[in-house]
């Protein structure tokens, strides 16, 4: 077994592993790792989390939402922000509860647009590898090949 550092950026994943299948081609092919797998040393590692993101450069670097995603988020903090002015300033309770209104509208339309809504991901097969979000570690297990 070998542990490696995990970014602290992952909230409930990483969902899948893959590895590069050809290491002169850092763009190139990566496969999930099966049951059948045996990790190479050299091989870049790719993990996969719930929704997209950029691509982390190092195990330190900070991981970014997309502009889109980016949108979803300011609309339901904003909804937050006016509900909780809403109950925290009551002279102006029904402007911050119109405001909050006008931004859940937002942020559900921005949910029906396609491509937009995170759905969960299936299962992926984790007999060669796990993650612990307590010790923010990556652990690899040898494969059977």
């Amino acid at each position: 077994m070998t542990d490696y550092p995990l970014s602290t950026d992952f909230v409930h994943g990483p969902h899948r592993l893959y590895q590069q299948v050809n290491r002169n081609e850092p763009m190139g092919l990566y496969l999930p790792v099966g049951t059948n797998h045996t990790f190479s040393a050299g091989h870049i590692l790719r993990l996969e989390g719930m929704g997209r993101l950029t691509v982390p450069t190092s195990e330190t670097m900070a991981v970014e939402v997309d502009e889109t995603r980016a949108e979803l988020l300011v609309a339901k903090a904003a909804v937050h922000l006016f509900t909780t002015l809403a109950n925290t300033d009551p002279g102006s309770r029904a402007d911050h509860l119109m405001d909050a209104a006008t931004w859940q509208a937002k942020y559900n339309g921005l949910l029906d647009r396609g491509g937009i809504r995170m759905w969960p991901l299936s299962a992926h097969n984790r007999y060669l590898w796990s993650a612990s979000l307590e010790t923010h570690t990556l652990t690899l297990r040898r494969g059977r090949g």
